[in-house]
């Protein structure tokens, strides 16, 4: 549903692993400007993501932490899992990189 969106080119949902398990979507978007976007104008896109999935996914099967990042850092099946990998080992940097 999400990869369906107009906005997003690419997505992937990781379940980041701690004491409160979180759903973090990395989100390829289509318009790449917003890779330069300020925090506040990331995590306005990330509600709208998260609003457009409400009407099919309950707030708990929603991902929590949106990331942005440009198509070249996620070529290919390794890399996603290297992504998922940084973020589960640095959980504290995670939450900060998907507010971004």
């Amino acid at each position: 549903a999400l990869r369906a969106h107009p906005a997003v080119a690419d997505a992937r949902v990781l379940l980041l692993p701690g004491q409160r398990e979180e759903l973090a979507a990395v989100v390829v978007p289509r318009d790449t400007r917003l890779l330069q976007a300020d925090p506040a104008g990331r995590r306005a896109v990330g509600r709208q993501l998260s609003s457009a999935l409400a009407d099919a996914h309950d707030a708990v099967t929603r991902p929590r932490r949106w990331r942005f990042v440009d198509a070249r850092m996620l070529v290919g099946g390794a890399s996603w899992l290297h992504v998922r990998d940084h973020l589960t080992r640095r959980r504290e940097d995670a939450k900060v990189l998907l507010r971004r």
